[in-house]
């Protein structure tokens, strides 16, 4: 069965990277990229109007223009089913302990992952 994952990421070579290293190693998976928080909540929204499924993997930064991960992550909040069925991975660059403590004290969030994620932690996450 495919395994659908949301790359919430304003870097777009980042995006591309996480994309080709996705294909490698999970090559069924539907792979949808957004920019910043609040394009992915729209697909989100929509998805919650009964407009296709949610993704099982988000892999969300934390640092991006127009919603950061930290809003993002407030407004995905209310959408139910999101939050029984997706596992959340903030991916992120910032070594502050305070960060990775914020992150993994939000309830979807599963794991706080320091880029670059390498092949096997990428596996770990889509494979379980």
């Amino acid at each position: 069965m495919s395994k659908k994952v949301f790359i919430i990421d304003d870097d777009l070579v980042y995006q591309l990277i996480l994309k080709k290293m996705m294909t490698k190693v999970y090559p069924d998976a539907i792979i949808e990229t957004y920019q910043n928080g609040s394009r992915a909540l729209e697909a989100i929204a929509g998805i919650a109007a009964g407009n296709g499924e949610f993704p099982n993997v988000i892999f969300l930064d934390i640092n991006m223009p127009v919603m950061d991960g930290w809003q993002f992550l407030e407004g995905v909040a209310q959408h139910q089913e999101l939050n029984t069925n997706t596992r959340i991975y903030m991916i992120s660059t910032s070594l502050d302990m305070r960060d990775k403590e914020r992150a993994l004290s939000h309830p979807q969030v599963k794991e706080y992952i320091y880029k670059p994620i390498t092949t096997d932690k990428m596996k770990e996450v889509l494979e379980a």
